[in-house]
């Protein structure tokens, strides 16, 4: 399918034609989006991929689930569409980054991070023992 074909039978039920909100109001357009609109298209995909379901004052708003029904390609083209006709066209969405959503993100640099903050610490802290026992050895040492 074309990515004019795949937003027609994904997306437009919901969006309209254009890009417009829904029939009922109920669904935002994709126009002045913040998941269209931004410099990083993770939001788009995200949503794409797991859907969006929201309460606010009580009615929900939901975008279906299409991590199942749409392959990576066809998420791609169908990204790479919204952002061109109705977000930032700057914005492209890979095949790599859909793979890499699909399947949790990327690493965490935390665990990393915080074992690197227990080295230093403990280093600190055996610094900090061998210079307050050098100081010791020193004043039982003095006359």
């Amino acid at each position: 399918m074309s990515d004019a074909q795949l937003y027609d039978a994904q997306c437009a039920s919901c969006h309209q034609a254009r890009g417009e909100d829904s029939f009922d109001g109920s669904l935002p357009p994709l126009f002045h989006n913040s998941v269209t609109g931004r410099s990083n298209s993770n939001n788009l995909v995200m949503a794409i991929l797991d859907g969006v379901d929201r309460q606010d004052g009580g009615s929900g708003h939901l975008m279906p689930v299409f991590r199942q029904t749409l392959s990576d390609e066809q998420i791609v083209t169908l990204g790479n569409y919204v952002q061109t006709m109705y977000g930032n066209p700057d914005v492209k969405v890979t095949a790599e980054q859909v793979t890499t959503l699909r399947n949790g993100g990327a690493p965490s640099n935390l665990i990393g991070l915080a074992r690197a903050g227990i080295i230093v610490g403990v280093l600190v802290l055996l610094a900090l023992l061998l210079w307050w026992r050098g100081r010791r050895r020193k004043d039982v040492q003095a006359p």
